[in-house]
């Protein structure tokens, strides 16, 4: 069973799930599916994970979880290869997808509804299995609106920020599995790079490291969701397979050397460096070059707490005082498109999205307000390319997952051209190249605000 989530630009950034949740469709169908994150794995991605995570020929039984195993595809396929030889164990938080999973299993499978992550089963102990496998689910903090949050960050210290379910059960599944045993996964592409999986990539035990990483350069394997996927087994071996292919069932592999905590790296070892023009170069070619946030104030709209603050306070009205909500997915290049395209925020569709003034804002939101009536420039977290406009009249406030940009004196036509510069292709071709999993070859690019902040900018701006 598998769990994507996204929009190539939503207004809220989140990736996919072992139980897949997808962009909004209007049939009762896909909003089913939206509201349970439930859909399954595509045949080929199990069969590529398979082939390379299953031994060929196991010396003794060979345990194998799948703690969000859904209707049992993952478990199914296994037992398929092995037979007897596989000890099967499953986990789904889903009654009716494990009462579906236990009827395509044989009689000796263990099966355990629960929580994986909070409450997990005895069976489920550090060291005990050979394989651990499967989607995961791939429910944003954010979007997910996850109310186990904290509870998840206290047992799990190694994720941060907000990630998403798929995080916490990678970390999990490194502890699950034993030395000699490996981890095969479906994953969002993200967190080959991901702040919030930074911490894990970088503490991997010593018999645990990158054996496979295959990250097609499509979003199309789950009906219903875009999102970029990757496969990930980590195991023994001290070479690293990797691919871009877009056929699992013909990916042709190299053999990559993983070195430091940015996995992403190994799939573009064998690429171009990326085309730098004159009116912008790196900061190795350029080292006099001041930096953007030398001269500007980069800042991230809001925080995910903020998020969810601002929501009460959202009115849907066209003419009412306050301000304007820009959320990623409004803002296109030069313009913001508000008024113009519904958009989506916390699970509610709004129109014409402001945040009108009210004493029982939070001091976060307070703040923020005051600092979102002055000329700007807002920043799209999550799109294509990049993607922004000028607020010279301080009418917007951007969104979580956007980015604010100030000049100190609010000068407006040193906005202009810093607007001017962000759209270049050469910005571009660098911010992908910086960027990895999550802006390989500009199809799908979640920006950060370290990039913003190193940006090297003409000498001559004030």
């Amino acid at each position: 069973m598998s769990r994507p989530n996204r929009d190539p630009s939503p207004s809220l950034a989140g990736p996919l799930a072992g139980r897949v949740r997808r962009t909004p469709k209007t049939d009762t169908l896909s909003r089913n599916r939206k509201a349970t994150g439930a859909y399954y794995t595509p045949a080929p991605l199990i069969n590529l994970l398979l082939d390379h995570a299953l031994p060929k020929a196991p010396p003794a039984p060979i345990k194998i979880l799948d703690p969000a195993c859904g209707a049992g595809d993952f478990l199914r396929a296994a037992h398929a290869r092995l037979g007897d030889a596989a000890q099967l164990f499953g986990i789904d938080i889903d009654p009716a997808a494990l009462a579906a999973c236990k009827s395509v299993l044989p009689p000796t499978a263990h099966l355990a509804h629960a929580n994986a992550l909070l409450k997990p089963p005895e069976f489920c102990r550090d060291g005990a299995f050979d394989l651990v496998l499967g989607n995961p689910p791939f429910v944003n903090a954010i979007e997910g609106n996850l109310t186990t949050k904290d509870e998840l960050r206290r047992r799990f210290p190694s994720v941060r920020g907000a990630a998403d379910l798929a995080h916490y059960f990678l970390d999990q599944a490194i502890r699950l599995v034993r030395p000699g045993g490996r981890v095969a996964f479906v994953l969002p592409r993200g967190l080959l790079n991901s702040p919030a999986a930074q911490t894990i990539r970088a503490t991997l035990p010593p018999h645990l490291r990158p054996n496979l990483i295959y990250a097609p350069e499509r979003h199309d394997f789950f009906p219903g969701a875009a999102v970029f996927v990757c496969l990930l087994i980590l195991g023994p071996d001290q070479i690293c397979q990797v691919s871009t292919d877009d056929d699992p069932a013909t990916a042709r592999f190299a053999h990559r050397p993983i070195a430091g905590d940015n996995w992403w790296l190994a799939l573009q070892s064998d690429a171009r460096p990326s085309p730098v023009g004159e009116t912008f170069l790196s900061a190795q070619d350029q080292p006099s070059s001041p930096r953007l946030s030398d001269r500007f104030e980069v800042t991230a709209s809001m925080t995910a707490a903020d998020a969810y603050d601002i929501a009460p306070h959202l009115i849907d009205d066209e003419h009412a005082p306050g301000l304007k909500l820009a959320t990623t997915g409004l803002i296109e290049p030069g313009q913001c498109l508000w008024g113009q395209k519904p958009c989506r925020y916390l699970k509610r569709d709004y129109a014409h999205p402001r945040l009108p003034a009210a004493e029982s804002l939070t001091r976060s939101l307070t703040a923020r307000v005051v600092r979102a009536a002055r000329p700007k420039i807002l920043v799209a977290g999550l799109a294509r390319r990049i993607e922004a406009f000028l607020d010279p009249a301080g009418e917007y406030i951007g969104a979580v997952s956007t980015f604010t940009i100030h000049h100190p004196a609010d000068d407006l036509a040193t906005l202009q051209s810093l607007l001017a510069l962000l759209h270049t292709d050469d910005v571009t071709a660098q911010l992908i190249a910086h960027l990895g999993a999550n802006g390989m070859r500009g199809r799908h690019i979640t920006l950060k605000k370290s990039f913003l902040q190193d940006l090297p900018i003409p000498n001559s701006w004030p």
